[in-house]
């Protein structure tokens, strides 16, 4: 069994003046500082013909006003992609207006995100439907390198500096037929070193990184279960400088890392699996109007030996901990929606912000991670 993988970086900055996402109440940014962009990777199934789409987006978040529209798009266009993993970086200096704040678990978060702006949202359909199609367009064959380790000094649990964050990373670079070279890189961090005094467009660390990495033709990151973690704890400030010294850091880290992968070779099994579980809604006034539960889709992915789940909200760092360690999974957050926090019981005892923030009863992250755990 074959695979092919082509790939497409296209810029998704919108115009300034605009609104930017992430700190109450909304920002205006009046500059750029660095681009945002969307980096797409597709890899086909020779054999079965299957594609996956995966996409990381420099923005606070993706939920299914961009994502229906991607799909439409593709329909016009008589284009099956057969999954698809849409990710954001969760950067909160990117522009607001991309989510729907008018119903669901943002409803009447607009002070956060903004409200629904159509035409950046079909805007960034549209360049998505470029990025595929150039994508499918270079399909060629490639090897991997491959290093699933761990590193820690990124960031503290937000309530509670002296705990270790989830010190996971995945980094996987692609080797493609033509020499040019591709790298993911996976862990959990808020994409929040800037603070809310920055009035500049920035894809924050994740961008800091391209400055100090000149390497690979493209770089994606995918942020992983960062619900908890602040990267404040780690910085010295909220500045560009210190923003550029953490990415200076990182990019440090995944070179060495990567001069000794774990495994050189082919991508001999790469395969999608998608499920679907209903979780309990509190019943709260700020979530009011809503029903009782709401369906919570994710994925399990297979990647050689490597397991990925992807889901659609923000989970703390210490609910998936477990599962980790005994399943030797990674956890890819933000992805195909963004239905804010799922955190654990002791969150909720403890009465810490995530579990304020969570739209979701007490215990059904455990529930989330147990049906996960039986799908694996």
């Amino acid at each position: 069994m074959g695979f092919l993988l082509g790939y497409s970086k296209k810029e998704i900055t919108p115009q300034v003046p605009i609104s930017m996402a992430g700190y109450r109440p909304l920002r205006e940014a009046n500059a750029i500082h660095d681009s945002l962009y969307l980096r797409c990777i597709v890899i086909k199934n020779e054999q079965t013909e299957e594609t996956t789409a995966i996409i990381s987006y420099d923005l606070i978040g993706v939920d299914h006003l961009i994502i229906d529209r991607i799909k439409k798009l593709l329909k016009e266009e008589n284009i099956e992609i057969h999954h698809f993993v849409l990710s954001a970086t969760h950067t909160h200096s990117g522009p607001a207006g991309v989510l729907n704040t008018m119903r669901g678990p943002l409803k009447d978060m607009s002070d956060f995100f903004g409200a629904p702006q159509m035409s950046l949202i079909n805007h960034i359909a549209q360049i998505t439907l470029n990025a595929l199609k150039e994508s499918l367009d270079t399909l060629q064959s490639f090897r991997i390198e491959l290093v699933q380790t761990t590193f820690n000094n990124i960031g503290s649990i937000r309530d509670d500096k002296s705990s270790r964050t989830d010190p996971h990373i995945f980094l996987v670079r692609f080797l493609l037929e033509d020499a040019k070279q591709l790298l993911l890189y996976h862990f959990a961090c808020q994409a929040s070193v800037l603070g809310e005094s920055n009035n500049k467009l920035s894809a924050d660390f994740p961008g800091a990184v391209l400055m100090h990495n000149r390497t690979e033709e493209m770089i994606m990151f995918l942020n992983g279960n960062a619900g908890n973690i602040n990267t404040k704890t780690f910085t010295k400030s909220d500045t560009y400088e210190q923003n550029s010294e953490f990415g200076r850091q990182l990019a440090y880290e995944m070179g060495i890392l990567m001069k000794h992968p774990d495994y050189i070779g082919e991508l001999f099994e790469f395969e999608v699996r998608k499920f679907q579980i209903e979780l309990k809604r509190k019943q709260v006034e700020t979530f009011n109007n809503l029903k009782e539960t709401f369906p919570i889709s994710y994925q399990i992915i297979r990647f050689n030996d490597r397991t990925l789940i992807t889901l659609p909200v923000e989970m703390t760092s210490e609910v998936m901990e477990d599962m980790k360690e005994s399943h030797q999974v990674e956890c890819i957050c933000y992805t195909n929606g963004y239905d804010l926090i799922l955190t654990s019981q002791e969150s909720f005892d403890l009465k810490r912000y995530e579990a304020l923030m969570s739209p979701f009863q007490k215990g059904e992250a455990e529930r989330l991670i147990h049906h996960i755990a039986q799908n694996i």
